[in-house]
């Protein structure tokens, strides 16, 4: 019985003791680094603190509070009181202005970020008949704007264009001259005003990328790149033709380019058209393709090729029976000799008998000459050879047979 009284004793005076204990004050100190002054709280350990104290500092924004001067510890919340004596450091970002140079283009008003924050420059500039390229940190335009990060300065940037390509036409007829287009690339081209261009002479050939007009160019859709376009323009040219003494031959008219064929050939009495030439010492003219400019060609004639016929009774001297002058490549006629017909004077040798026309190969070699289709005459004159050979009478004396004319 005694015991248990002494137990109880104890258990009453400990619970007046712990009635004597009270929890500590600590203390929190705000190092606000240039923000407005905050005096220090006071109060017991893991009591809550009502109103978190706030700091102001003009230009920047509040990041928050730091258990370190070095700013690496964050603070989630001052929520309640510590149980140690503390102080906070205050994290500041500065408030950048952005200002732009719009280099021509539409004013842009300056904008505002926090330091460490994403960029945001918001919409691009816009310029005339300029894209827009980009934003440059010097006015010069060599240091492009890259940081995903506001800095910690304020700072300037400087628009950079690129001018939309100009399209510039020379017309390459008198003095007519046409607007510029000035229009983004790959932009539609709107219809040209072309009702200045001639409708026959010359005729407008298309536009050209080079002043030579070899690279066509066609305009529906705008260049990449500023260019100059030139027009081509085809005329009608006239080849006049100088018969000199042949029939008359119609002048040639034609677009330069166009591909062309030669007049039908004049005639001449007894001569034939070896072509057409500009000069006597030239090349003679192709008609293939009209050329670009007016010209004069002149006929050049030769004489017609002629067959002299000549009796070669006495072949140390043949005598001329005549000639016949014919068109090259024409078919050579029998000339019927003896007959009617014949242009041919007739020799007289009643006691020989005619054996042809032969070429002579040289003064003991002759080659028969036979007047078929074939037999054509070509740009040479031919001289062709009658032949003869002796008749020979044989008489038979006393012979019912009388005589007979043997051939040699």
């Amino acid at each position: 019985m005694l015991k248990t009284g002494k137990v109880i004793c104890g258990l009453l005076l400990l619970t007046a003791l712990s009635g004597c204990v009270q929890t500590p004050n600590h203390t929190i100190t705000f190092e606000t680094n240039g923000g407005s002054d905050l005096s220090s709280l006071t109060g017991r350990s893991g009591a809550k603190i009502v109103t978190e104290p706030v700091t102001t500092r003009e230009g920047y924004v509040f990041k928050g509070w730091y258990a370190d001067a070095d700013l690496t510890k964050k603070v989630p919340s001052i929520a309640s009181y510590p149980y140690a004596d503390v102080t906070l450091y205050a994290k500041w970002a500065r408030i950048i202005t952005v200002s732009f140079e719009t280099n021509g283009g539409l004013g842009k008003t300056a904008v505002a970020g926090v330091e460490g924050e994403s960029v945001d420059l918001g919409a691009e500039p816009v310029r005339t008949n300029y894209y827009f390229d980009a934003w440059y940190t010097d006015p010069e335009l060599t240091l492009a704007f890259t940081a995903d990060k506001y800095p910690d300065q304020d700072f300037v940037l400087y628009a950079g264009w690129e001018s939309y390509p100009t399209l510039s036409f020379v017309t390459n007829y008198h003095d007519v001259a046409m607007p510029k287009l000035t229009l983004p690339k790959g932009a539609e081209i709107p219809s040209l005003d072309l009702t200045w261009m001639p409708t026959t002479n010359p005729k407008f050939d298309g536009w050209y990328r080079d002043e030579a007009l070899t690279e066509q160019f066609y305009p529906d859709k705008m260049p990449d790149s500023s260019l100059t376009v030139y027009a081509k323009w085809t005329y009608l040219r006239t080849i006049t033709f100088e018969t000199d003494g042949g029939t008359t031959v119609a002048p040639l008219t034609a677009y330069a380019g166009e591909a062309i064929a030669g007049p039908i050939h004049p005639d001449k009495s007894g001569y034939y058209l070896d072509g057409w030439y500009e000069t006597t010492d030239g090349p003679a003219f192709t008609f293939e393709v009209m050329p670009d400019r007016d010209l004069t060609l002149h006929a050049k004639w030769v004489e017609n090729p002629t067959v002299r016929f000549y009796d070669n009774y006495d072949p140390a001297e043949p005598t001329l029976l005549g000639s016949v002058s014919y068109a090259p490549n024409s078919k050579i006629s029998d000339p019927k000799l003896g007959t009617s017909d014949s242009p041919l004077s007739l020799p007289n040798h009643p006691e020989d008998e005619f054996l042809g026309w032969y070429l002579k190969e040289n003064d003991n070699s002759y080659t028969p000459f036979f007047f078929t289709d074939d037999a054509k005459i070509g740009q040479s004159s031919l001289e062709l050879y009658a032949r003869w050979r002796k008749k020979i009478t044989v008489t038979f004396p006393g012979a019912t047979i009388g005589k007979m004319m043997l051939s040699s």
